[in-house]
């Protein structure tokens, strides 16, 4: 039997603005949507007192999983906010590293 793990993309903010975003949460469970969001609250404050990058893994609107490591800037309850003004739907992200 294959183990088959999907491919993960890396790519780099610069890029993110050619990226098509789904309006639906790739998280269905709730407590995992809380713990990502603090997960991001934490990228967050690591990112501001600290300069310290995160690994966001999120999907696009194809279902391809891409992987950035970034700092994050800013949050508000619908995106994380990376430098000069790029954003990544929260719905979007998968996972926080």
């Amino acid at each position: 039997m294959h183990n088959l793990q999907p491919q993960v993309y890396r790519t780099q903010k610069e890029l993110l603005y050619l990226v098509k975003f789904n309006s639906t949460d790739v998280l269905k469970d709730t407590n995992e949507q809380k713990l990502r969001f603090h997960q991001l609250y934490r990228g967050m404050q690591l990112g501001n007192l600290y300069k310290n990058k995160v690994l966001i893994t999120f999907k696009d609107s194809l279902n391809n999983l891409l992987m950035i490591n970034t700092t994050i800037w800013g949050l508000t309850q619908k995106s994380i906010i990376l430098k000069r003004g790029v954003t990544i739907p929260i719905s979007s992200i998968l996972k926080v590293e």
